[in-house]
């Protein structure tokens, strides 16, 4: 039972997933609770996730395949950026809005 970060809700295999909004302090919680493996490929991405929530986020550029039994909590800026823009402030992100998502794989697609 992995637990991933991730940068957007993605589906990254075929099958059942359930996506829930969690909050910043269910996310950390979590974070720290369970070991966890970072798949953030941006690394202003990684340290916005690590201001939101308190633990240390580095970037990754993990291609994930979640199987069943395994979450993914999914940091979203609630409005797409401009290329290059580049988030760099708590400041920044709260203008912009953000929120965390809980993915989970019920089950692979038979």
């Amino acid at each position: 039972m992995t637990l991933y970060l991730l940068n957007a809700p993605v589906a990254t295999s075929f099958g059942l997933f359930r996506y829930t909004e969690i909050t910043v302090y269910n996310a950390s919680w979590l974070m720290k609770t369970r070991p966890f493996v970072s798949a953030v490929g941006h690394e202003s991405t990684a340290k916005l996730f690590s201001l939101t929530t308190g633990v240390d986020v580095k970037p990754s550029r993990l291609q994930v395949k979640m199987a069943p039994g395994d979450d993914a909590i999914v940091f979203w800026l609630n409005k797409r950026q401009p290329e290059g823009v580049v988030i760099d402030t708590i400041e920044e992100l709260n203008r912009i809005g953000y929120s965390f998502g809980l993915l989970s794989m019920l089950e692979e697609d038979s």
